[in-house]
């Protein structure tokens, strides 16, 4: 796939730079048999051709970008406090199908943050569809029955993008799955 798009820039490079040839050599000085008016159509070809050189410029960065990153398989994870949480966060550790994926240390600034009703990023990748499982385990103080908390989430990756939220409400943690 990349070859090809890297002929596609290729061969409208080279049409760029004809284009522009074609314009460099209509301001050199033109001999007496050519006319005002092959100069305009000249100049408006010219122009033509480069309109449509980015045009097509635009449409291979379009198609590129969709093939390499395809909006249907966006998986998002992120996180949020509510109001009055008990817990002070050190560490999230994130996993996708049991492997680790993730771990985000807190800073007092990230823990004001959350504490303000902020929402953060965890972590973004892009996944097929199927069936997948999430986990989280937060590490802190504040936690009942431990130094640190755990929560799994279960859930099939259909095709469109797929939004999972860490909330942490009281000393709990939930995990929950937007469409």
């Amino acid at each position: 796939m990349q070859s090809i798009i890297d002929l596609l820039r290729t061969a409208l490079s080279i049409l760029l730079w004809l284009s522009l040839s074609t314009l460099a050599s209509a301001s050199q000085p033109l001999s007496p048999e050519l006319e005002e008016a092959e100069l305009q159509q000249l100049l408006q070809q010219s122009l033509k051709l480069q309109q449509e050189t980015i045009g097509l410029l635009d449409d291979i960065y379009l198609t590129e970008s969709s093939i390499l990153f395809p909006q249907t398989n966006l998986l998002v994870v992120i996180l949020s406090q509510d109001y009055g949480a008990t817990l002070l966060l050190e560490q999230l550790e994130l996993s996708l199908n049991g492997e680790q994926v993730a771990v985000h240390r807190y800073s007092e600034r990230d823990m004001e943050r959350l504490m303000r009703r902020g929402v953060q990023t965890i972590y973004t990748t892009l996944i097929p569809p199927g069936a997948y499982s999430i986990g989280a385990r937060l590490h802190g103080t504040g936690f009942a029955g431990g130094p640190s908390i755990t929560s799994d989430l279960q859930f099939h990756k259909g095709s469109r993008p797929l939004f999972v939220e860490i909330v942490i409400s009281g000393s709990q943690m939930v995990l929950k799955q937007w469409d």
